[in-house]
């Protein structure tokens, strides 16, 4: 299987906002009861996803069913999304796959819900991600399928690209090349547009050993 950009991809709606801000500055406001909901939670779900997710995901999954809870007490759909979306990818680290997919479409449902097509779409993405990995190359080229039409819709051009690359990736496994070549096709298109060099390396990487 060629690489996928990314598996985590739900990850970017956090990760690009946060990368400067003080941990112990997020505890504070998560901390503080007089802070509004929606501050609180966006606090604790960056200090999770940037303490702990990746060192210490055991912990990561507790603060989210904390994050879950609080969310749950104060009928706020996105934070409970987004705690149900951390505690997805804490198993994908720790290797449990099919816990990860529950996870991750248990988030898709409130998602919905929440008529937040951008959770949707890195929704979808995820559970593509699982079913690529489990060998259901049908049901994860569906689900990247509904993420691109989204990034498509929202105008997140280098998330389609990404949504490009791994059904592209799949049927190259497939050995389906003029299909998975297309697909190459259509995403270095993308990033020649965004000149994101380090992803149009990688794409001509891709295509290269197709040729091969």
């Amino acid at each position: 299987m060629q690489k996928l950009f990314s598996f985590f991809i739900a990850l970017f709606i956090g990760c690009n906002t946060i990368a400067q801000v003080n941990l112990d500055s997020l505890w504070s406001v998560w901390k503080n009861n007089s802070t509004d909901d929606s501050s609180r939670v966006k606090a604790i779900e960056t200090f999770i996803i940037k303490k702990y997710l990746y060192s210490n995901p055991d912990s990561a999954f507790l603060l989210a069913q904390t994050l879950y809870n609080f969310s749950d007490s104060c009928d706020f759909i996105k934070g409970k999304s987004s705690a149900l979306n951390i505690q997805g990818i804490t198993f994908w680290i720790k290797g449990d796959h099919q816990k990860a997919k529950d996870y991750y479409e248990k988030s898709l449902v409130f998602f919905i819900e929440s008529d937040n097509k951008l959770g949707q779409a890195n929704s979808y993405i995820n559970i593509g991600v699982v079913h690529t990995v489990e060998g259901d190359h049908a049901k994860a080229i569906d689900y990247f399928h509904n993420g691109l039409r989204l990034y498509e819709e929202l105008g997140e051009i280098k998330k389609s690209a990404v949504c490009l690359n791994n059904i592209a990736s799949i049927y190259h496994e497939q050995e389906d090349y003029k299909r998975a070549l297309g697909y190459y096709n259509k995403c270095l298109e993308i990033l020649k547009n965004v000149n994101d060099e380090k992803s149009i390396a990688m794409a001509l990487n891709n295509m290269g050993e197709l040729y091969k």
